[in-house]
């Protein structure tokens, strides 16, 4: 790939920079990225945790793809049941 500099001192053919697009945070949760981060380049792992008194459903690591997606969707922060009292 050739660029080019333009009589108005712009680059022509600038190569894009893609990757998967942010995904969607879990309430009661967190990953490990930063807020105002909003593509992440192909082979990002991201992982997620619960708060206490949370546990985890579904994949704790998501991976970026080079399809643009991530590897599946992001997983759920639940609340952890009561442990039940007996009289």
């Amino acid at each position: 790939m050739v660029s080019l500099c333009r009589d108005d001192g712009t680059w022509d053919n600038l190569p894009l920079c893609q990757g998967c697009l942010r995904p969607l945070a879990s309430s009661n949760g967190y990953a490990n990225i930063s807020e105002l981060q909003t593509s992440f380049p192909v082979g990002t792992v991201i992982s997620y945790h619960c708060c206490p008194g949370y546990k985890l459903e579904g994949a704790e690591h998501l991976e970026c793809l080079h399809s643009l997606i991530w590897s599946t969707s992001p997983p759920r922060c639940l609340a952890l049941e009561a442990p039940s009292r007996s009289h």
